[in-house]
């Protein structure tokens, strides 16, 4: 219900569905659907802009993501992290958050999480202007795309990156 809230965007009724699953799971000793409920928390909470809220709850999804032996959750839950801390200008964070969901993501053999979280990583440092360390990254990520639409995705992001640091010859 929390997920069907959010999708009409009753953000507001999201938060409470979510919270209320989260101590649901929690009181049935189910630590991964309460993980799953607080990684979706965090989620709603970034779009109700509630930076630090969002942060609270994507940490413990992380803890009980890695406690619970499930890499992929854990990847999940890092990089929503490393958005959260990137929009509150803790970059370090979120350099160090995007770094642990790729290596959670490699873990899980996920190459879709792994893909997503080098493009996370790069837009953060193309957004700090560290133009060489994300064309690094992007570069790294392309063989990771396997469908024409990640394949585009990858080439704009490269090529938009290029643009703004001004090498039109890529």
């Amino acid at each position: 219900l929390g997920t069907q809230a959010w999708l009409l965007g009753d953000h507001q009724a999201a938060r409470k569905r979510f919270e209320r699953a989260f101590r649901a799971y929690q009181d049935a000793g189910q630590p991964r659907g309460a993980a799953d409920a607080l990684n979706n928390l965090g989620l709603v909470l970034i779009d109700l802009w509630d930076l630090d809220a969002a942060a609270k709850a994507l940490e413990a999804a992380v803890t009980l993501f890695e406690a619970g032996g499930d890499p992929g959750g854990a990847g999940d839950a890092w990089t929503n992290l490393g958005l959260v801390y990137g929009d509150q200008g803790r970059y370090g964070e979120a350099i160090a958050a995007f770094r642990a969901g790729l290596d959670a993501f490699t873990t899980a053999d996920d190459r879709s999480g792994r893909l997503a979280a080098l493009h996370d990583l790069a837009n953060l440092y193309a957004e700090l202007g560290d133009f060489e360390r994300a064309e690094q990254l992007y570069r790294q990520a392309r063989p990771l795309a396997e469908s024409e639409d990640e394949l585009a995705a990858a080439d704009q992001a490269l090529g938009a990156l290029l643009l703004a640091a001004g090498d039109v010859d890529g």
